[in-house]
């Protein structure tokens, strides 16, 4: 892909998703040829924004040298194509205790990066995160959670948008980014860890991928692309027909669903129904088990559910009850206070997330 389409496509993109051309944004730059191409393309589209360009680096501290010499070569790209940049550099001991809490290395960085990505787009002013995901890392994203049976709403991959952060190079791969790159004298930097195979994905990156290429005699990331589209697509059709079925959303302020809105519910639609429920008082995705005992609970039209020791879910002829329990109002609660200041962050290990507040603007008052 040609430089000048690369950045059209990139343009149009910021702009479908909401960045304005006032808007501050802060690049995730790792030094790898998707980050470095996304940087060079948004210094190049700078000249038509009045929005700050902002580059952010986060040493993870788990290579070392190497690690060192990373976020060196980093800050001389940007310094060569004039792009201030933010550094941050990961405690070992931090890693480790995410690490035990999330039992995995691959997410631990991840939680890791994304809490350093938010604090540096306040500390700046920055009203997006950029990162340079790209098709390849859908399509193996897509693979990865069909072979570990996840649910098929999961299969949408990476989104585009996801709070204040965005995407814009979803719609290339990593072929185009390499080209970019070779065209713009950018070299970029080699992870070693991104060809160590004790990773999930770079399994799937370096054998799976390509073997089935192989056996297939075809590149099969486009067709895990476009299965990840209609997977989303199909989300996407499934929650608007829920709010139109159920005439309400089932949001956490609602303490009860009434049974004439689920009986209006098909039976190929009870399920996301089911799991909508159950997420307004549990954190992150149920496990399907628990949403087969309550889809069983609700063609029943009677039941218990049992979330925890404290909460529960209770299924009765007229109504549903959400977050009820044998201790609910009563014991302590599983949030401890803790002081937070604004702007700034808090971190909630309960929840296992970071908050992260700031001051807005709005007329002439403050919020």
């Amino acid at each position: 892909m040609k430089v000048e389409k690369l950045q059209k496509k990139v343009s149009e993109t910021l702009g479908r998703l909401g960045a304005e051309p006032g808007h501050g944004l802060l690049v995730a730059v790792s030094g790898g040829a998707d980050s470095l191409a996304l940087l060079g393309i948004l210094s190049r589209l700078q000249a038509g924004r009045s929005g700050i360009l902002t580059a952010a680096h986060l040493d993870h501290a788990v290579r070392g040298e190497d690690s060192r010499r990373d976020a060196a070569a980093v800050g001389e790209i940007c310094r060569t194509m004039g792009v201030p940049l933010v550094t941050g550099l990961l405690r070992k001991e931090d890693v480790r205790m995410t690490r035990s809490r999330l039992r995995s290395m691959e997410a631990a960085l991840r939680e890791m990066r994304y809490s350093f990505l938010c604090d540096a787009a306040l500390r700046v002013g920055a009203r997006w995160i950029l990162t340079g995901h790209q098709a390849n890392d859908q399509a193996e994203t897509v693979l990865f959670r069909t072979l570990r049976a996840m649910d098929w709403r999961s299969l949408g991959g990476i989104s585009e948008k996801e709070g204040k952060v965005l995407r814009p190079l979803l719609g290339v791969f990593r072929r185009d980014t390499e080209e970019y790159c070779a065209m713009e004298g950018l070299i970029p930097l080699e992870d070693s860890s991104n060809l160590d195979i004790v990773y999930s994905r770079n399994r799937l990156r370096h054998l799976t991928i390509p073997g089935l290429n192989s056996l297939f005699k075809k590149d099969i990331s486009p067709l895990l692309v476009r299965l990840g589209k209609a997977a989303a697509a199909l989300t996407e059709w499934e929650s608007r027909a829920l709010d139109h079925l159920t005439g309400q959303r089932l949001d956490p302020s609602v303490a009860a669903v009434d049974r004439g809105a689920i009986d209006r519910i098909p039976r190929c639609l009870l399920e996301g129904a089911a799991i909508r429920m159950l997420q307004t008082v549990i954190v992150g995705h149920p496990k399907m088990l628990l949403v087969q005992q309550f889809i069983r609970c609700l063609e029943k039209g009677a039941g218990k559910v049992r979330l925890s020791d404290r909460l529960e879910i209770e299924v009765y002829r007229d109504r549903v009850v959400l977050g009820n329990g044998p201790c609910r109002g009563h014991g302590p609660s599983p949030f401890r206070e803790r002081e937070w200041r604004v702007p700034g962050r808090v971190n909630l290990p309960e929840l296992g997330a970071f908050l992260t507040a700031s001051e807005v603007q709005i007329g002439r008052a403050h919020v």
